[in-house]
């Protein structure tokens, strides 16, 4: 499992697929300390990690710290606390 966030460069418009000339750029996204949901870069994806995403739940972008955004949606949602579930009790 790899979170990636996708850029879509094409016009803004209604619902359905993307036109075939539509591109999305995916970018891998990792923490500050170059693991992902270690936000207090002590090399362990804990409660600490998780503590610090519930601070940022349901606010509003810009962060002060970015890499809480795990999938780079500009949201702090459900799908961020998956991500750093999905890395808890992974250590360096």
């Amino acid at each position: 499992f790899t979170a990636v966030a996708t850029t879509n460069t094409g016009p803004a418009g209604g619902g359905g697929a993307p036109p075939a000339s539509q591109t999305d750029t995916a970018t891998p996204i990792t923490g500050i300390c170059g693991r992902r949901a270690d936000f207090n870069c002590d090399g362990k994806i804990n409660s600490i990690d998780f503590s610090i995403l519930l601070y940022f739940w349901k606010t509003k972008p810009p962060f002060a710290n970015k890499y809480v955004d795990l999938n780079n949606d500009g949201k702090i949602d459900s799908t961020d606390f998956s991500i750093l579930l999905y890395n808890w009790g992974k250590n360096k």
